[in-house]
């Protein structure tokens, strides 16, 4: 594929670094001949025996050397450049990130940059086909992380740990303000897109493993836990929820032996406990609290009556204790509570209500 070589001088493009060896060398070279600038490559703390290679980086014409005095993580290093990016490049569309191991083959990186000027505001993901031989680790990571990212943000990604990555300027603010400085930062990243009403449009890339990606710094286990993280914020609102609404349930029922009341009791105080929870940490939200909250407790209604009528059937006709039925009826009607709450009430609509 050939690239106009005087457009690439709008393309931005930020390689987060840690111990890289010759093959960001070549990256940054091959970009370099081709106009692209800035070139961000940020040093993660790779320390003094990693100097060399920085040192001819930071002569490659269009290159822009930044670095941390210590390793901080690979979304710390993004954020590095990122904030260099909006502060010194305002007006441009966007900027690519890229990983320093050779394996964003430089016509990807291109075809990112170009599908970033296409669309600007939605953030373009780099998205590997994994055909050929795929080492195991990548394979099972990425098909976990797929699956769960699919049920609980509502959006099939196909590759969320792809570096490849066109980040809209309008959009980096957002990213700048986020908590997570490793992988995580990655997946994050791609819930805030929801939260933000910004759309993910896919590229196509070429998956390239050298060396069964030796080279890559990721752990399974301790950076799988960490992404997995994120998705803790979803669960442990619902569970804190659950928790109040069970335990109010359960005391006004042994009070009064009346499951109306029971649940329309437990229902009304988690309401707001739900409504907090929802809007502030799991879609960090910026709609309007009264619509929104207007909306939430109309689906707390309709959720609070299939819940009942679900409860009295069990109870009724099945012979289920109340207890145990509260628990099921709870449980059936989670992932649906929750799919009504990601697309109908918490979108990415802004704040317009003081």
């Amino acid at each position: 594929m050939e690239f106009n070589v005087l457009a690439m001088s709008q393309h931005s493009v930020l390689i987060p670094a840690y111990r890289p060896d010759d093959k960001l060398i070549s990256v940054v070279t091959k970009l370099s001949s081709l106009n692209v600038n800035p070139i961000i490559v940020v040093d993660d703390g790779s320390g003094p025996e990693f100097s060399g290679i920085f040192k001819q980086i930071s002569t490659i014409p269009g290159a822009v050397l930044l670095g941390h005095a210590t390793n901080l993580g690979k979304g710390a290093a993004l954020k590095t450049g990122l904030n260099y990016y909006l502060l010194n490049y305002p007006g441009r569309a966007g900027i690519v990130t890229a990983d320093a191991d050779g394996q964003h083959r430089v016509e990807d990186i291109l075809t990112t940059a170009a599908a970033l000027e296409e669309s600007p505001r939605d953030l373009v993901l780099g998205v590997r086909n994994f055909s050929g031989k795929v080492p195991f680790r990548s394979l099972l990571g990425n098909t976990l992380t797929d699956l769960i990212f699919w049920v609980l943000v509502g959006q099939k990604i196909g590759d969320t740990q792809s570096g490849l990555r066109g980040i809209p300027s309008s959009f980096a603010p957002a990213l700048l303000k986020s908590a997570s400085n490793g992988y995580e930062f990655e997946l994050d990243m791609l819930i805030k897109t929801k939260m933000s009403g910004v759309k993910i449009r896919k590229n196509p890339i070429e998956t390239v493993y050298l060396n069964h990606n030796q080279s890559s710094h990721f752990n399974p286990l301790i950076d799988s836990m960490k992404i997995y993280f994120v998705f803790a914020r979803f669960i442990s609102s619902s569970l804190l929820t659950a928790a109040v609404d069970y335990v109010i349930f359960v005391t006004i029922y042994k009070q009064y032996e009346n499951m109306m009341m029971s649940a329309l009791g437990a229902r009304v105080v988690a309401t707001f406990v739900a409504y907090s929870l929802s809007k502030n940490l799991v879609f960090h939200s910026k709609t309007a609290r009264l619509t929104s909250f207007f909306k939430f407790v109309a689906l707390v209604g309709v959720m609070g009556l299939v819940s009942y009528a679900l409860i009295e059937a069990m109870v009724h006709y099945m012979g289920v204790n109340v207890f145990i039925a509260k628990i099921i009826a709870e449980s059936a009607l989670y992932l649906a509570n929750f799919a009504i709450q990601r697309e109908l009430i918490f979108t990415g609509e802004k704040e317009n209500e003081s």
